[in-house]
């Protein structure tokens, strides 16, 4: 059990009766074999400056009795290397003192977003039990949600939710009940949307997230091999749901639209230069009726008794070709529409006598073309001189966007 305890966690207590602390070489410590936590940011000096480290042999009784009235950790704690306070005391980095946030919220939400995000996103439903159902997290925005994706709400909430954790660390039980205690309300409040999962906003965040970080599958071996026979097409149960031809189902292989599987498992890679020289055939492979119905989605003339638009009428085109003029395509459509919220951001700025929030940039865009990227919205809001705009977050996605 070496390898997983040999780490330990410092707590700070700041009502903690006066210790001896005498000047002694004779003070208990943890054996330097254990290391301290490394958590995702520096404990910040007023942490250290306020734990306990070292602790005169006299002082045990006392520290002993604090701990048992007040139920609160106070001694070091040997924890295992995959603690949850290897992820959660990053938060502490936030706090340039006990009870103070940094000047700017602006300047932690990100990083702080992006904490709770990769906590939230790495098996929370396994281990210490959650009050978030199934279908609840099913629903939560953070799958293909990035660190500046963060709400006004959520900057508004960063001193309480900082404060909170503060309080909670210390707790006898943290390591157990950090989710029902403390994350989960927290996690439902930043990002639970009823109806997401599945909606059209939730592919719309699916295809921004893809463009940045690339093409995201569910699929390989284990994807089959976690699937029921249900979930499990051949390519003419496909074909019969949307009454197409072949050549439409090996259109969206080629471009990557539709994960295609080997029957023996894993996925087929159209890209690969093993792909290159093959006649591709929709017969020789396997589908999931979950990633089918997401193509459906994005895809609505698929639909029996409709016929294919012109968006994607590319026959003409090869596997990677349409692939270029799609992202060409996409590409003109964001750049004309940021062309012009940049142009109505700056009229409007120029009229205001007063530094502009977050929110009211977000706002204006928004009436402007609701559809445009965060990423865009967060180009032209750093953009704008610092002179002109103050700080906050940006208003959360609303349900029917």
């Amino acid at each position: 059990m070496n390898f997983h305890f040999r780490c330990f966690v410092p707590f700070f207590v700041d009502d903690l009766p006066d210790l001896n602390q005498e000047n002694t070489e004779d003070l208990y410590h943890v054996p330097d074999v254990i290391q301290k936590l490394n958590p995702a940011y520096r404990y910040p000096q007023w942490f250290e400056e306020d734990s306990i480290y070292n602790i005169y042999e006299k002082d045990f009784n006392k520290i002993i009795a604090y701990e048992n009235k007040n139920h609160k950790q106070v001694f070091p704690r040997i924890v295992s290397a995959f603690s949850i306070y290897n992820k959660t005391d990053g938060f502490l980095s936030c706090l340039k003192s006990r009870n103070a946030p940094v000047d700017n919220l602006d300047d932690i939400a990100s990083n702080l977003n992006e904490l709770i995000m990769d906590i939230a996103k790495n098996c929370y439903g396994a281990g210490s039990g959650s009050n978030i159902t199934e279908d609840e997290y099913k629903d939560l925005e953070i799958l293909y949600a990035m660190g500046h994706d963060y709400s006004v709400d959520f900057v508004k909430t960063i001193p309480v939710f900082l404060d909170e954790y503060i309080q909670m660390r210390n707790n006898f039980d943290f390591e157990i009940s950090y989710k029902t205690d403390f994350l989960d309300k927290y996690i439902k409040e930043f990002y639970y949307c009823k109806g997401y999962y599945g909606s059209k906003h939730f592919y719309d965040d699916k295809a921004e997230y893809e463009e940045i970080c690339g093409k995201q599958f569910k699929g390989g071996i284990k994807a089959i091999d976690n699937s029921s026979d249900q979930e499990i097409l051949s390519h003419e149960e496909v074909l019969q749901r949307w009454d197409k031809k072949i050549n439409i189902l090996k259109r969206f292989i080629m471009s990557q639209d539709l994960p295609a599987y080997y029957t023996f498992g894993g996925w087929f890679d159209p890209l690969s230069p093993q792909a290159q020289n093959l006649e591709i055939n929709p017969k020789d492979y396997i589908y999931l009726k979950s990633e089918v119905e997401e193509l459906e989605i994005r895809k609505p003339w698929l639909s029996k008794g409709t016929i294919e638009s012109d968006d994607d009428n590319q026959q003409s085109l090869d596997g990677k070709e349409r692939k270029k003029f799609g992202q060409l395509k996409r590409e003109k459509e964001k750049w004309d529409a940021s062309i012009k919220a940049a142009v109505t951001i700056g009229i409007f700025c120029q009229k205001q006598k007063k530094k502009m929030t977050r929110k009211e940039i977000w706002d204006k865009i928004y009436k402007a073309d609701p559809n445009i990227h965060n990423t865009t919205i967060e180009k032209i809001w750093k953009a704008i001189p610092k002179q002109y705009r103050t700080t906050g977050g940006r208003p959360k996605k609303s349900e029917e966007k």
